[in-house]
């Protein structure tokens, strides 16, 4: 179907003001005067997908003015915290005693073109892949993709993602490797080197059972079946501490899906959205990302708390305080700052 000039023009009219729908009505109405005296009223009514009774509705009502205040709080976040959609944004404003729901705030989010696009990225032309076939020992399938647990460091996830820095060459990239507890979804211990080795992806595991607190119960360490989680060191370190073992079936990210999203995550806040000239610059990058992932980014799974926030105050009302201040010590950097 071939559009008609009235819906050209009002596309246009969107792209030059950087709108993305939905578009609220008073929106469309105030596009569609900008359009009117060139265009008629009908088709661009058509184009903008409202009812006529709609619009001129939206042209005669008296809409509530916006604090001044509420949209500079708004601008700062979309400034300094550009991976925040309106739901965080939200919850932000309600924690600073805002009186205010979501649908106001994608409203005057809409309007001023501050909506996220981080997560619009289309994705690396690479892929990591460290399976070689059984190599070692393959442990069973623990997990069954039940990714929930009522307390900490009961079930962790671990893999190994690839990070690329200034031309993204064979040369230029780092494996991180990462443990997430399926508690709070926090990135508990992580490490990154340049080449992929059994040492790599056993040293976050070394500092994880290293530093954590006595527990009650055993913990499960869960991993896809690269090479490194196969061989002999790897399996016997988990076997030594009494951890058990579980592997994901072949070829299925899905039961590894936790930590997957995880990465999609730190790679949103980092090599997907920028570029770094060196190792050194994406390791800090990468550091404070983390940091941002563990201790400011609000999920809505979580009561609208941020990983460690979730942890400490379940750790307050069990009355399990060795959990409350258990800080790994690859995450020491400054944990409020925003991300840049």
């Amino acid at each position: 179907m071939v559009a008609s000039p009235a819906q050209i023009a009002f596309t246009a009219a969107c792209t030059a003001h950087h709108l993305t729908p939905p578009l609220t009505n008073r929106v469309k109405a105030q596009l569609i005067d900008q359009l009117r005296a060139d265009y008629p009223l009908q088709d661009l009514l058509a184009a903008a997908q409202i009812a006529s009774s709609s619009y001129y509705d939206a042209r005669h009502r008296q809409y509530r003015q916006d604090d001044p205040a509420l949209i500079d709080e708004i601008a700062f976040y979309h400034k300094y915290y550009p991976d925040m959609g309106y739901r965080r944004v939200t919850t932000e404003l309600q924690r600073l005693g805002w009186d205010i729901n979501h649908k106001r705030v994608l409203r005057i989010m809409q309007e001023h073109a501050w909506q996220c696009t981080l997560y619009r990225h289309p994705g690396r032309g690479y892929r990591f892949d460290s399976f070689e076939g059984h190599t070692g020992q393959i442990a069973p399938n623990r997990l069954h993709r039940r990714f929930k647990t009522d307390r900490p460091l009961q079930k962790i996830v671990t893999d190994i993602s690839e990070f690329r820095w200034d031309h993204e060459s064979i040369e230029e990239r780092a494996f991180l490797a990462i443990c997430l507890d399926l508690f709070n979804m926090e990135i508990v211990t992580w490490q990154l080197a340049p080449v992929v080795t059994v040492t790599l992806a056993l040293s976050p595991v070394q500092e994880l059972i290293t530093y954590r607190p006595a527990l009650p119960y055993r913990m499960t360490v869960h991993s896809d079946r690269g090479y490194q989680y196969q061989h002999a060191r790897f399996v016997t370190y988990l076997k030594r501490h009494h951890v058990f073992q579980s592997m994901s079936r072949q070829g299925n990210c899905l039961d590894n899906a936790p930590v997957e999203s995880c990465f999609a995550q730190l790679k949103v806040l980092t090599v997907n959205n920028h570029r770094y000239p060196d190792y050194a610059t994406l390791k800090a990058a990468l550091q404070h990302s983390i940091d941002y992932y563990n201790f400011r980014a609000s999920k809505q799974a979580l009561g609208k708390l941020a990983a460690v926030e979730y942890r400490q105050r379940w750790a307050i009302d069990h009355d399990f305080l060795q959990f409350a201040g258990f800080t790994p010590l690859t995450n020491a950097t400054n944990r409020k700052s925003p991300v840049v």
